[in-house]
Parts: C-alpha cells; sequence; structure tokens
C-alpha cells in the first residue's frame, strides 16, 4: 500500500470510528443531560483536572518520539520502560493529593473520586505506548477496534449506572472501566514485543526529544484548563457543571476530527518533511476537510443555541446559551491551531510550539485576569480571544516552514462559508413556518444539512470528487 493510501486508510478508519463514538456520545451527553445536575459534571470535571494535569508527563513525551524516531528495538524497550515508570509514580501522585486538592477546591467529595480515577493514570501510560506504535505502523483499522467497543462499554454502563441513581460516579466508573479496555485492546493489537530492560543511551535519546513534547503538553494544559480551575476557586463547582459542559458540547465536533487528522498525519509529517511542497499540499488537505464540518456546525451553534438547548437540552440548560455560541467561534480557530502545532511537531520543531504557547499562555492570562468579573461568559470570551491571536502566531510559524498566503485560506474558506450561510437561511425560514416542536426541529437540521451539502456541491464539485477518489482506497 503506497502512503497515500496509508493515509486515506487512516482517515477512513479514524473518520468511521469518530463519527461512531462522537455521535453516540452525544446522545449519552444529552441523555446524563437530562438524568444528572450540572454539580455533577463539575465534580467530575474537577477531579479529571487532576488526572489530566499529571498525563503531561506520561511517558514523558516519548509517545510523540517514538512515532518521529526510527524503529529500533532498543527505542521501543526504553519507551515501554518510561511509560511504565511514569504511570506508576504519577497514579501514586495522584492518590496521594487527593486530599489537598480537595482543600484547595473547598469540597471533600473529590477525595474519593481521585483516588479511583488515579489508577486511570497507570492504564494511560500502557494504553499510549502501544497507541504510538499502532500509529507509526499505520494500524489504523485494529486501533479503531478498541477504541470503538471501549466507548460502546462506557456509553453502556454510564447510563445505566447514572439511571441507577449513582450520580457523579456513574462517571467515574465508566471512565474507569473504558480507560482499562483500551489499554488491554492496544496491548493486544499492536503485537509489539517488548521488555522493561533498557539501556541508557536510548531512554536519553527519547528524552531529549520528549523534553520539549512534555513542555508543550503542560502548556497546552495549563491553557485550556485554566478556565476549569479558575471558575472551580471562584465561583463553585455548579458554575463548573455549566461551564464544562457547555464547553463539551460545544467543542465535541473540533476535538474528535482534530484526533483523527493529528493521529493520521502526525507520522506522515515525519516522513514527507523534506518535501515542502508535499509538505504543504499534505497540510492544507485535512485543513480542507476540518473546515467543511466546522464551517457549518459552527454557524449553526451560533444561530441557534437556544433551539438547540430548549429541544435536546432541556430548560435546565438555558444559561448556557451564552457559552455555546462563544465557544462556536473556537471550535474553527482551534481547528487551525491545532493542525499547525501538529505539522511542526510531525516535522521535529516542537521547540516553536513551546514559544507559541507560552506566548498564548501569558495572554490568557491577561484575559481572564480582566474578564472574569463577568462570569463564565466572561471566562470563555477570554479563551477565545487567546486562541484567535494565537492563530496569527501559528501562521507566522509556518511561514518558516512554507510558504502560504492569507489568500489561501480565504479561497479555503468562502465557499463552506456562503453554503453554510445559506444552510442557516434555510433553517431560519423553515424553522418560522413549521410548528415549534421537537420533531420540526429534528427534521429542520436534517434537511437543512442536505441543503448544506447541495449548496457546496454547486460551489465546489471538484472538493467531492475529490474526497471520493480519495474514499475509494479506504479499505484496500
Amino acid at each position: 500500500m503506497t502512503l497515500k493510501e496509508k493515509i486515506v486508510s487512516g482517515l477512513g478508519w479514524n473518520l468511521g470510528t469518530s463519527f461512531f463514538n462522537q455521535g453516540v456520545g452525544f446522545i449519552t451527553k444529552i441523555i446524563l443531560a437530562r438524568l444528572l445536575f450540572p454539580e455533577d459534571f463539575g465534580l467530575f470535571a474537577l477531579a479529571y483536572l487532576v488526572i489530566q494535569c499529571l498525563s503531561l508527563f506520561l511517558g514523558l513525551g516519548v509517545f510523540s518520539a517514538l512515532i518521529y524516531k526510527e524503529e529500533k528495538q532498543q527505542l521501543y524497550n526504553a519507551g515501554f520502560f518510561l511509560s511504565v515508570l511514569s504511570g506508576i509514580v504519577l497514579s501514586l501522585i495522584a492518590f496521594f493529593s487527593k486530599n489537598l486538592v480537595a482543600s484547595f477546591f473547598n469540597n471533600p467529595h473529590l477525595s474519593s473520586l481521585i483516588a479511583v480515577l488515579s489508577v486511570v493514570l497507570f492504564f494511560d501510560s500502557v494504553s499510549g505506548f502501544f497507541s504510538s506504535i499502532l500509529i507509526k505502523n499505520f494500524s489504523f483499522k485494529r486501533k479503531a477496534v478498541g477504541e470503538i467497543f471501549s466507548a460502546v462499554v462506557y456509553n453502556c454502563s454510564v447510563i445505566a449506572l447514572a439511571w441507577a441513581g449513582y450520580g457523579v460516579w456513574s462517571l467515574v466508573w465508566s471512565f474507569f472501566i473504558q480507560h482499562l479496555l483500551l489499554m488491554i485492546f492496544f496491548w493486544l493489537f499492536s503485537r509489539q514485543k517488548v521488555s522493561l530492560k533498557s539501556d541508557s543511551t536510548a531512554i536519553k535519546e527519547l528524552l531529549h526529544f520528549g523534553k520539549y513534547i512534555t513542555g508543550n503538553s503542560i502548556l497546552a494544559w495549563i491553557i485550556v484548563s485554566m478556565d476549569n480551575v479558575i471558575v472551580g476557586k471562584k465561583l463553585g463547582s455548579e458554575q463548573v457543571g455549566y461551564y464544562s459542559f457547555s464547553f463539551n458540547i460545544a467543542t465535541l465536533p473540533i476535538l474528535s476530527v482534530s484526533h483523527i487528522v493529528t493521529s493520521v498525519f502526525h507520522p506522515v509529517y515525519a516522513k514527507v518533511r523534506e518535501d515542502k511542497e508535499l509538505l504543504k499540499k499534505t497540510y492544507i488537505r485535512p485543513l480542507e476537510y476540518c473546515l467543511f464540518i466546522m464551517i457549518p456546525l459552527s454557524l449553526f451553534l451560533f444561530f441557534f443555541a437556544h433551539d438547540f438547548v430548549y429541544f435536546v437540552l432541556g430548560e435546565r440548560w438555558l444559561s448556557i446559551i451564552p457559552l455555546l455560541r462563544i465557544f462556536s467561534i473556537y471550535c474553527v480557530v482551534r481547528t487551525y491551531c491545532t493542525l499547525s502545532s501538529s505539522l511542526l511537531e510531525g516535522i521535529g520543531k516542537p521547540r516553536i510550539i513551546t514559544i507559541l504557547s507560552a506566548i498564548e499562555l501569558g495572554i490568557l492570562v491577561l484575559l481572564i485576569g480582566l474578564l472574569i468579573p463577568k462570569g463564565i461568559s466572561g471566562v470563555a470570551m477570554g479563551v477565545v480571544i487567546a486562541r484567535s491571536i494565537s492563530v496569527l502566531l501559528y501562521h507566522r510559524a509556518l511561514k518558516e516552514v512554507f510558504v502560504i498566503s492569507y489568500l489561501e485560506y480565504i479561497q479555503l474558506l468562502w465557499k463552506k462559508g456562503v453554503a453554510a450561510g445559506i444552510m442557516v437561511l434555510f433553517f431560519y425560514i423553515t424553522l418560522s413556518i413549521l410548528p415549534y416542536t421537537l420533531w420540526a426541529f429534528i427534521c429542520t437540521c436534517f434537511v437543512s444539512g442536505l441543503s448544506y451539502l447541495v449548496a457546496l456541491f454547486i460551489l465546489e464539485k471538484t472538493f467531492f470528487t475529490d474526497a471520493h477518489k480519495e474514499l475509494k482506497t479506504i479499505y484496500m
């Protein structure tokens, strides 16, 4: 199979996995919104902050290093050793810091939640190592099977537990089971023989590359989690529940799509990094596919957030409407930053990402400090503005790799923007004519989505013909 066929096949399997998992996950979130309370989501979000923070040190950055480096058994052994060691140490740190975190947020319930979730760090350390092996070898089909099965188990168990009245524990235990299954599946599917015996030279080689990856991960975590920490400390767990739930709903598409693209194209960037023209084409194509999804979803959420919340989530969540509108903008700007960051990391320039992340963090701190008096909406605005500024920073950084103008970005955007605008207009007119009911809303969403595809097909037929040619190779 050629490199192009591997790329398209990887995208196909990842797209199928993501659409299935995110589609089912979206339905699960809607069900949970009616079974659980905002405070339940807030408590889990605060407990997960600890796990998410410590997970930045899992493997000490060797997962990306293994994808970038050439295949050597010594490197695999060293990577496995560092992964297991970091998983054990970080699990212990999380467990013994549980009371300190509970005291910081002035919520004793967090202690027991963190104690259970701490074991997940070990699961993720092992699964992260074997996942990097699967990605390096373009074994996306096997990786997809593990992700789909564990996601199905998670969604079934979390609904069952929430229905039985377990509250926040339904989120905790289902998360625990999902990550345990991921570790087992990735371990079995990678078929990579490893040993805990490793030499110091291989360890040093991985750590030298991984130090920038770890540094970037720490800055990225602070950037995406600082808002939750500040809201939890200043405004309480209920407000965190509203804030984190709205963020998760609004950014669900970009997080799933960016995961697909970065996992497939990360090893590709490393392979074609010497050919600047090919590297540029390899960067633009996935960006175009992401914008194809992000632009209509962002416009829909911005203009029809009230209808979405009223019909889908229920009146309990009406207060998150302003947040959804703010975060709808975040989806588009994060798409660009995520892909640009993946490219820079893939071609061996993680230091640039570290510098850009540090600048964005400084801007974010300043903006949140100025806007937090406006409550959670002010915090959301600060996050979106800071990420929008980082778009300009990444564009400047990419000029050092290949030449790409603002006009080229406009060419990627305008036809999709026009088609999405037609979709919004069609949605507004249709919803105004039909009775204001749930079924009318669902039918309008479906028909409006079709109107977007038809309008874009008329404006940009080549986009669909090229995509069709590429998708033919998915199962080759």
